[in-house]
């Protein structure tokens, strides 16, 4: 039970990061939308081990 609850409020945690993301990308303008937004894909592979071996 307690480690549902711990994964529960993880995932509103990687919610709200989501968000405050989506809020600081808003105020990019579109050339560095799109350097944040690979940027931010290639973090997320790297973090999550995805590799391209």
């Amino acid at each position: 039970m307690h480690y549902q609850q711990e994964q529960c409020k993880e995932v509103r945690n990687v919610v709200k990061a989501v968000h405050d993301l989506c809020e600081a990308y808003k105020k990019l303008d579109p050339q560095h939308q799109q350097e944040a937004f690979c940027a931010a894909l290639t973090e997320f592979a790297r973090e999550s081990g995805w590799n391209n071996r």
